[in-house]
């Protein structure tokens, strides 16, 4: 969420090297595809994994300063950030920010110098063989904002944010390192007039901004709709085999437009920045779930740390979750073990968040992939039963296949109530339930009613939902 981008001010880091070791270049990646509820590259079961590229040792934001006038040095020392990402933290992916007023020169045209730097950029990863997720549309600093684009409207905004997405889609069309475009980042619908377009302001930066700045009498989820649609059709335009997505806020209430339920039908996947909170992940982890159990898109964590919540937690939040997690990203400062600064906290947390979220790859690969070849789809199925027993006022719920001794399957249980589907809450915010034992079952007493039970994701095993079953007393 926003207020992570503070942490990044004053960031204290040792200097880079000068020079970028021939042994990192790799081949092309082949290009990312939406398999199912996860991703695939080539027909293998593929996790997006890596990192944000944040402030840097110069407590600057490298990419921005440098796509908005690329040198030679600049690049250099993205590249090596990016090789150290790979090298040492696992990354396979990697998140950059498109500033709006760096990519269009004016009203209806690109500024050639960025798009070069872009590309230079990608070719960059291209040879660290690391996918390269792009966020444009953002206005961090809106002081440098173009008067022109300042002084439009509404309307005359969208047209331009959907020209820089057909334009840069076209410009970009057939790279395979992009991994998706992100269409914005952290956009908003106000209930109240804004004199600004621009919110989330932490460090001098703002990371998310207003979509209009008087709703009047619309309904505030048709317009996002409506935004979105103008933008995802930009691209399509210039590029219809590009992947497309919004960088989001957690909150699914019916004051945020952005909820899962409104864009999931507009979007190839979901992206979700979530950072736990606490001494319990629980709450954390049950925003995955509500995401997941919404869509089937793929669901992604962009953004991840361990900022209100001890590493511990977090680490229990990513375990917890990978069953509904697609892929991930945490954020990178561009240092390197040997490079931490113990005398400085921010850089003691970035070690200790860093540490943690490499060591987990392996383990949340496995356990989205497994050893599957092809889509989860076609190779896994999931049966779910439900049966009233005997007691007549008791479901017995059972799930296969087995998942092991040490797994459990999650699931929700939905109850019709005025017509309506809708999750049984356990108590509080809580609606998620879990088998027990070899045989993975789990007995429910519940009140007189008509019941249904879905599983989760696990394992690489696809969701399903039981038969109706009803309850008596």
């Amino acid at each position: 969420m926003l207020p992570l981008r503070a942490l990044f001010i004053g960031i204290v880091g040792a200097g880079l090297v000068a020079c970028l070791p021939t042994s990192a270049v790799a081949d092309e990646p082949p290009r990312l595809k939406v398999d199912g509820g996860g991703f695939a590259v080539q027909g293998r079961c593929f996790v997006p994994y890596g990192y944000y590229y944040g402030q840097d040792a110069t407590a600057s934001y490298s990419t921005i300063r440098y796509l908005r006038r690329p040198t030679r040095w600049g690049l250099r020392r993205i590249t090596l950030a990016f090789q150290d990402a790979k090298t040492v933290y696992g990354a396979n992916t990697m998140r950059v920010f498109l500033e709006l007023s760096d990519f269009m020169a004016s009203e209806r045209e690109l500024n050639p110098v960025s798009v070069t730097g872009l590309r230079k950029l990608l070719d960059s990863a291209d040879e660290l063989g690391l996918y390269v997720v792009l966020t444009g549309n953002v206005t961090t600093k809106p002081h440098r904002a173009d008067p022109w684009y300042e002084s439009m409207g509404e309307q005359q905004r969208w047209r331009v944010q959907a020209r820089f997405w057909r334009k840069l889609a076209a410009e970009l069309r057939g790279d395979t390192t992009v991994a998706w475009y992100e269409l914005t980042n952290e956009p908003a619908v106000p209930r109240d007039p804004q004199e600004s377009w621009y919110v989330g302001e932490f460090g001098g930066y703002y990371w998310g901004q207003w979509i209009v700045r008087d709703l009047g009498d619309r309904d505030p989820d048709q317009v996002a709709r409506e935004w979105m649609l103008k933008l995802r059709e930009a691209v399509e335009r210039s590029d219809g085999e590009a992947l497309v997505s919004i960088g989001l806020l957690p909150w699914d209430i019916p004051a945020n437009a952005f909820r899962p339920e409104v864009v999931a039908p507009i979007l190839d996947l979901m992206v979700v920045h979530e950072y736990p909170s606490g001494d319990s992940f629980q709450e954390a982890h049950d925003t995955m779930v509500a995401w997941d159990d919404i869509t089937t898109r793929p669901l992604v964590l962009g953004e991840v740390f361990a900022l209100w919540a001890s590493v511990e937690t977090t680490e229990a939040f990513l375990v917890e979750s990978t069953d509904h997690i697609a892929g991930y990203l945490s954020i990178y400062n561009g240092q390197t073990p040997d490079e931490v600064d113990p005398d400085d906290l921010k850089s003691v947390l970035f070690a200790a968040n860093l540490d943690m979220f490499s060591r987990l790859k392996p383990q949340v690969t496995a356990d989205r992939c497994g050893s599957m070849t092809t889509s989860p789809e076609a190779t896994r199925s999931t049966t779910v039963v439900a049966k009233a027993t005997a007691r007549r006022s008791v479901v017995k719920v059972r799930i296969k296949p087995d998942l092991g001794v040490k797994k459990q399957w999650e699931f929700i249980v939905k109850t019709k109530n005025s017509g309506e589907w809708r999750a049984l809450k356990r108590g509080g915010s809580k609606n998620v339930w879990k088998t027990k034992g070899a045989q993975h079952v789990k007995e429910l007493d519940l009140p007189k009613g008509r019941y249904n039970v879905r599983s989760q994701r696990a394992r690489g095993y696809e969701p399903d939902t039981s038969k109706v079953v009803r309850l008596v007393r």
